[in-house]
């Protein structure tokens, strides 16, 4: 099949190229949404920026409300549209994180969209993303509560079968000689 736009699946050459097209992305988000840093980090050149952080082709927003991260999505959006892109919003999730349970029940029930004007022939479309209540980024199962239940909880079954393995080892080393 001749590939005429964009590389295979798995090629090489993909994250640089992707990393070198999204640097506008960052450099838009950054100028949009000033107020995402840490005090706690001094900076000359101002790289205390923490709105969000890529990974080959996955990208976190962080934002401090959820009206921000919407305007986040937002940004993310026209952005895409103009860079003739299409964000998944069936692979997109959101996960809200809270200081306290309470939080999470009290606050505004909010939905987060993606607004596509694509095709162009056709009305905007409003498509909603996922909330999800786990999320598994870089190998890390994170909750909205930052407990790391399911992190802790993983490494403990990873733990539980490496000693079985090891002590099913030791056992036909004493016994099967």
């Amino acid at each position: 099949m001749d590939i005429l736009r964009s590389l295979p699946e798995g090629s090489r050459l993909s994250p640089t190229l992707f990393g070198i097209c999204v640097a506008e992305l960052i450099l838009e988000l950054r100028a949009k949404f000033l107020l995402l840093h840490f005090r706690q980090i001094t900076s000359i050149d101002d790289l205390n920026w923490i709105g969000a952080f890529f990974y080959v082709d996955d990208m976190v927003l962080i934002a401090r409300s959820p009206a921000q991260l919407q305007s986040m999505i937002d940004a993310c959006q026209d952005w895409a549209e103009r860079s003739r892109m299409r964000i998944n919003h069936e692979k997109t999730e959101v996960l809200m994180f809270y200081e306290t349970p309470s939080q999470r029940t009290t606050r505004f029930p909010y939905t987060f969209h993606i607004t596509t004007r694509f095709p162009l022939s056709q009305p905007p479309q409003t498509l909603p993303l996922k909330e999800t209540l786990t999320f598994k980024y870089l190998g890390l199962t994170l909750d909205p509560y930052l407990t790391m239940e399911a992190a802790t909880k993983h490494i403990c079954q990873k733990i539980n079968a490496a000693h079985q393995l090891v002590a099913t080892v030791a056992h036909s080393l004493r016994y099967d000689s």
